[in-house]
């Protein structure tokens, strides 16, 4: 009897175990590792004011925000690293999903982004570059209010979306107020198919930003605009108040 009681025992313990593991294992969730082709990539560029070209921004902070949702529940993911000395970056073993590229290197240049998308038929991104806009004035600027005057210059961009023949940073000129509600007429120059020509503007002042729309008579095409505000000595606005009196008042940086 008492043989046989042991063996009673013995067998419901193993049939507990075998349930007990059961149970552990179908309520766990797998998530699967995310495959090494799966990347993104691309250069962070530094838009100088003076017509020149983007530069690569070195040691800026590249972060990598997003996430995606697997058996209804949703996974964040986050990565951060720095530029090398060409302003590359380089993310990898990153899921299927939508992320934020986020660039930034304070007290030198302006934040940018750009949203980027990796499908299983497109896991890897590449060129998938951010522009940031340069401060000026260097590490002892002091901040302060400036006017911006009745006339005076800025560069602006269009981008290749609006049109392929139009090169993103070759967009300079001169402007002239119009009223003192920041609006204003001028002249662009602009490069087309590597051939400057000559275009008018209209538009309106918008925190550092100049935007409007530009009309090239060669092309007979209005295209969209936009601007960014210099102080007289070339450095950028890069911060400011908004509209007051006759004219816009900016804080920024100045040399």
């Amino acid at each position: 009897m008492q043989k046989n009681l042991m063996k009673k025992s013995l067998v419901c313990g193993i049939i507990l175990l075998f349930l007990s593991t059961t149970v552990v294992s179908s309520s766990s969730i797998h998530v699967p590792e995310p495959l090494s082709t799966i990347s993104i990539s691309g250069t962070i560029y530094g838009l100088p004011l003076d017509g020149t070209g983007p530069v690569p921004v070195e040691n800026a902070k590249v972060s990598l925000f997003g996430g995606k949702l697997i058996g209804g529940i949703t996974f964040a993911f986050e990565k951060s690293l720095p530029t090398n000395s060409e302003g590359y970056y380089s993310f990898s073993d990153i899921p299927v999903g939508i992320f934020f590229v986020f660039a930034r290197k304070p007290g030198e240049f302006l934040p940018g982004f750009r949203l980027v998308r990796l499908t299983s038929s497109q896991p890897t991104k590449q060129n998938q570059d951010i522009n940031m806009i340069r401060l000026g004035g260097g590490n002892n600027s002091q901040v302060h209010v400036a006017v911006i005057p009745s006339s005076g210059s800025f560069n602006g961009s269009m981008g290749p979306r609006l049109h392929s023949n139009l090169t993103v940073g070759t967009i300079w000129g001169t402007y002239q107020m119009r009223n003192r509600g920041g609006r204003f007429t001028g002249e662009w120059n602009v490069f087309y198919q590597n051939v400057s020509k000559t275009g008018t503007m209209r538009g309106m002042f918008l925190r550092f930003f100049v935007i409007g729309r530009i009309t090239i008579d060669e092309m007979n095409r209005t295209l969209p605009i936009i601007g960014f505000i210099r102080f007289t000595n070339g450095s950028f606005v890069g911060r400011c108040m908004a509209p007051r009196g006759p004219a816009l008042y900016f804080w920024g940086t100045s040399s």
